[in-house]
């Protein structure tokens, strides 16, 4: 059950990436979206903090996904 809810939360981060690339500010504005990347964002904050903010892109969904990667294989 559990694995299961960190591999929707995994496909989540996957989706707000792709978002992430699209142009369209009205896209990124949609109530779903800006839901999305609330629920998404709670992990991911803490990562950024501790990187450099001059960074070329951002490596904290990456981060994320192989994290919760390394739980799920010892669930």
């Amino acid at each position: 059950m559990i694995a299961a809810l960190l591999e929707i939360f995994i496909i989540l981060t996957f989706i707000d990436v792709i978002i992430g690339f699209v142009p369209d500010q009205k896209l990124r504005r949609h109530p779903v979206v800006v839901q999305l990347r609330a629920i998404v964002d709670v992990p991911q904050k803490p990562i950024r903090n501790l990187l450099p903010p001059n960074i070329p892109f951002d490596p904290s969904p990456m981060v994320v996904i192989l994290v919760l990667r390394m739980v799920i294989s010892f669930i």
